[in-house]
């Protein structure tokens, strides 16, 4: 007879059901995250710190890497880490949720939904490791379909849905870096039309090197606009695969009237916008620990800025038809 939580598992959909077939443990263990992300952000980061461990217990297990040296978190990290396990997205994704996790265990401030979204991202980072390092036999298609056992043949289905999810979120929003911008920026001349709204391509790229100024600390001088649960849905947002809106009031614009142009001609504007760019990530490699406000989503870390100009980038280049 099954078990009550194995039943459940079946019976409601969640986020990472595809691991019930490789670890039906890992998968309760996702699904409790899953429900506590809102409901209680402490839970969340105290059990993906339990859940992680489990992975690594099981990848230590697998490669045959146990020694006395390994009971503690700290410790498992550092061995994967010093026999090239992980990569540096991986070690950064567990060392976050290693550290959320003593926080929410020993700290007694309430903790942001903000966190445990931060957190559940890096989950995912962590388990799109896992599944594609550690079943890469399923994942390159070197084992015949006619030659797998019933179980392995429901993992290959989980593998292939977890794969299928990473390319859904990867195709979500494009990802944003200098090539990305060079390559879009070639296509915009003050002649291209936007699909919608009422800025033109100048007014565009002046509004983007506002945002880069506020989120490097430059222009800090207003107030947020949002404050309690308002507030921590807007922050929230920004971990959704939800484009934003296309009619939306900027809060530093008066009367929602686009500020007069600075710039001669739509190319300065280009080359100060990627100067902005530089310089907000020129702040945090400074201060990686740093917090800028934004009239809308309040104090944001650097993690927070990436998630928003992604967004944003991604928001006005389709209003140009530049991707």
């Amino acid at each position: 007879m099954k078990d009550e939580g194995e039943c459940k598992l079946k019976k409601q959909p969640y986020f990472y059901y595809f691991l019930a077939p490789i670890s039906s443990s890992l998968a309760y263990v996702a699904r409790e995250l899953e429900n506590s992300i809102y409901s209680s952000p402490r839970t969340m980061l105290t059990h993906s710190r339990i859940f992680i461990e489990t992975i690594l217990k099981q990848v230590i297990f697998k490669e045959n890497l146990i020694n006395e040296t390994t009971r503690n978190l700290k410790a498992q990290i550092d061995l994967l880490q010093t026999n090239g396990y992980v990569t540096k997205e991986v070690l950064d994704a567990l060392h976050h949720i290693r550290k959320a996790g003593n926080e929410a265990a020993h700290q007694v401030r309430p903790f942001r939904f903000s966190e445990s979204l931060l957190a559940w991202e890096s989950v995912y980072t962590v388990v799109k490791w896992y599944v594609e390092v550690f079943d890469t036999n399923v994942t390159k298609g070197n084992i015949p379909e006619d030659e797998l056992e019933a179980d392995e043949k429901e993992e290959l289905v989980a593998v292939a849905t977890i794969l299928t999810m990473v390319k859904k979120k990867q195709t979500s929003f494009v990802d944003v870096d200098d090539q990305m911008i060079d390559n879009a920026l070639a296509n915009l001349t003050e002649d291209t039309k936007p699909e919608f709204g009422k800025m033109t391509p100048q007014q565009m790229m002046e509004h983007l090197e506002t945002g880069y100024k506020i989120a490097a600390g430059e222009i800090q001088d207003f107030e947020v606009v949002l404050s309690g649960d308002e507030l921590d849905d807007a922050q929230s947002s920004l971990w959704s695969y939800d484009p934003m809106p296309k009619v939306f009031n900027f809060p530093l614009y008066k009367d929602g009237k686009l500020p007069e142009l600075k710039y001669e001609d739509l190319d300065q504007a280009k080359e100060a916008m990627k100067v902005a760019r530089k310089q907000f990530q020129e702040h945090f490699k400074k201060h990686p620990q740093d917090k800028t406000k934004h009239p809308v989503f309040g104090e944001l870390t650097k993690y927070d800025w990436e998630l928003l100009h992604r967004k944003h980038l991604n928001h006005h280049f389709h209003q140009f038809k530049l991707i």
